[in-house]
Formats: structure tokens, sequence, C-alpha cells
């Protein structure tokens, strides 16, 4: 997000003459924003707010959906926990009532989380594809081969293979 004014630093310290402004991705528009216009901060501030947002949603989203999956899984060890070390004493029919009614909310939650994420979910693997497939594609019209583009490549494969 950074790297457009990076950019313009470096040619302004350079000396460079125009000034070429980059956005933060790359993409085309039916208009010109080449230049330091009210258009191309617009431009520009849209995408890094789109780009922020779309990486806090996918962190956020993925990490309180594991959260939500590890405390309804710790939740069925706990109501295991409290069969297995039953003693003779303990009213078993208690037991049973308060494992039945966490039971049924636990299913509750379940359903909860289903209707919630299931649809984010499937949405966030077809963009995230789609916005992989697009980098790769856009990765392979490079012109210049470096040492780094063969790692480069290998990284956003094996990302593809582990997500």
């Amino acid at each position: 997000m950074l790297t457009p004014i990076i950019f313009i630093i470096f040619q302004l310290q350079h000396g460079v003459h125009p000034i070429t402004f980059k956005l933060v991705m790359a993409a085309k528009y039916p208009w010109s924003i080449s230049s330091p216009s009210f258009l191309y901060f617009c431009h520009y501030t849209m995408e890094v707010i789109a780009l922020s947002n779309a990486i806090i949603v996918t962190c956020g989203l993925d990490t309180y959906f594991m959260l939500c999956i590890l405390q309804i899984s710790w939740k069925f060890r706990a109501m295991s926990h409290r069969f297995y070390n039953m003693k003779d004493g303990d009213d078993y029919n208690a037991t049973v009532q308060d494992c039945l009614k966490d039971y049924k909310k636990l299913l509750k939650c379940r359903d909860n989380i289903e209707k919630i994420f299931g649809p984010l979910t499937l949405w966030l693997l077809i963009s995230s594809a789609v916005v992989l497939c697009s980098n790769m594609f856009q990765i392979s019209k490079v012109m210049f081969m470096t040492k780094c583009f063969g790692y480069l490549i290998l990284m956003m494969f094996l990302h593809f293979l582990c997500y």
C-alpha cells in the first residue's frame, strides 16, 4: 500500500520528470489517472481502503470461524469428560439433562454458524481463487525474468495448495 508513495518519493529524489503515479493495484481505467489530480487521490484512497478491508475481513473471518468451531469442540470434550469421570454417588439423570441442554445449545450454534459462515466461506473461497488466478496471469505477463520470479511462482502455487 505504500509502494506508490515510495515510488513517487524515489522519482522526486532522483529528478525524474515527468513523474509517473502508480496505484496500489494494477488496473486499467477508461480515463487517465497518471497526473497528480483529485481523481488520482480518490482512486488511491479507494484502493487502499478496499485492500485494507479485504485483508482485515479475510483474517478476522477465518480466525473467528475457527474460534467458534474450537469452542464447540471443546464443549463436546467437556461433556464427554463429565460422563467418563462420573462417580458412584453422582446423579446420573442430572448430568444427562445438563448435557442434553448443552447439546441443544450446540446444535443451535452449529445451525447459526452454518447459516452465517456457509455463504461467506464459499464467497471467500471463490474470490480468493479468482484473485490468485488473476495475479498469476499478471505475473506471467511480466517481461523480465529474475531469480526471484521462480521463487514467487512456487510460493503462490504452494499458497494455492495449502489454502
